[in-house]
């Protein structure tokens, strides 16, 4: 009697290791979010470094363009998240 061979994991495509390919695609997505939100507070504080040098009141510029680059993050982690959802509803 033989034994089923289960070495050999597919999804529903038909291709090999379907399951390790969509942790690698969600450990990406969080890279991806993760990235988008430090980029826009990063630029959001130099943003405003550059505005206060320029302007005067370096601690208000700071302040306001740190939480409008967590707030451009946030959206742009909707954006990510909307995307792969859609992705995943085809």
């Amino acid at each position: 009697m033989d034994k089923p061979d289960h070495s050999k994991n597919t999804d529903k495509s038909g291709s090999q290791n379907g399951s390790n390919h969509a942790a690698w695609k969600m450990a990406g997505t969080v890279s991806m979010i993760g990235i988008d939100f430090t980029v826009c507070t990063m630029a959001g504080f130099y943003l405003g470094s550059w505005g206060g040098n320029h302007f005067g009141n370096k601690g208000i510029w700071i302040a306001v363009s740190v939480l409008g680059g967590m707030i451009a993050g946030i959206l742009g982690a909707v954006a990510i998240i909307r995307g792969i959802m859609r992705e995943s509803n085809e």
